[in-house]
């Protein structure tokens, strides 16, 4: 499936239904997940930048070279000092 949202081209192969739920899942946990959906091996995690208005403008990315360790881990230990990174450059955000 493909959504299109002004220049934003989205691709969700599972359908819409799954779309919606994992786009709420990142708005509750703060956190993206690519593990492996776009390419074999290629792995990130990314928290949104917010305008003073909460708006996303942007996102912090970490690219993660394919390991065994489960996303969940990964997670687990980058997720935090990523969302911090986030919220500070956020602070500077106009």
């Amino acid at each position: 499936m493909i959504l299109a949202s002004g220049c934003s081209v989205f691709v969700h192969h599972d359908g819409k239904a799954a779309l919606v739920a994992e786009l709420g899942k990142v708005r509750r946990t703060g956190i993206a997940v690519n593990d492996e959906e776009l390419d074999i091996a290629l792995r990130s995690i990314a928290a949104p930048v917010r305008s003073r208005s909460g708006e996303v403008v942007a996102a912090v990315n970490v690219a993660i070279a394919w390991s065994p360790v489960p996303m969940s881990e990964l997670v687990g230990q980058l997720g935090p000092a990523l969302r911090a990174a986030a919220r500070q450059i956020t602070c500077w955000v106009i």
